[in-house]
């Protein structure tokens, strides 16, 4: 009975705080298929997004020219190292809010959220180094990125991002041995 009441009391709490949606067949093939995607073919796909969607004349702005002219203030060498990292990056000052929602899963437990994972501060745009070389920080970005463009919502992206990336939900159940 007990069980019976924590699962109820999980559905309202949930519903309270999360809208839910139903998502249809298309979207969670979607998801999958994202889920099982090389990193290098996620930042193609997110790459053409970004650039049919949301790179505009600004995009400059975000990379410290005063008046949207170039030539701009270079990006760091770390920023454009490999095409993955650099569409990572993009996602992180294009649609800071996506990743500020979420946690990340990498090594570092002093960037609570995905963002800081990319930027230390986004006035004055300020680029974190951490994230071109942590591939979890990377593919978690473009998982997020690309579950938001199919219309997954924020609360399921976190719930794909848990099974995928937390080591507490990854880890085989401890044994005795004894």
């Amino acid at each position: 009975m007990a069980l019976f009441r924590n699962v109820i009391l999980a559905i309202c709490f949930l519903a309270m705080n999360e809208p839910c949606f139903a998502m249809d067949t298309g979207q969670y093939q979607e998801v999958q298929k994202l889920m099982q995607a090389p990193s290098g073919i996620l930042a193609k796909k997110a790459s053409e997004i970004l650039r049919q969607k949301y790179e505009i004349a600004d995009f400059a702005l975000h990379n410290g020219a005063d008046d949207g002219a170039l030539p701009f203030k270079a990006l760091p060498d770390f920023v454009t190292s490999n095409p993955t990292s650099y569409t990572a990056y993009r996602i992180a000052v294009l649609r800071p809010e996506l990743l500020s929602r979420q946690q990340c899963y990498c090594d570092r437990k002093d960037h609570p959220t995905l963002l800081q994972c990319f930027l230390i501060s986004d006035k004055p745009l300020i680029y974190n180094d951490h994230a071109a070389t942590a591939p979890v920080c990377i593919r978690e970005s473009l998982l997020v990125f690309l579950w938001s463009e199919s219309g997954i919502s924020p609360g399921e992206i976190t719930g794909y991002l848990r099974f995928l990336f937390d080591p507490e939900i990854n880890q085989p159940p401890q044994t005795s041995l004894n």
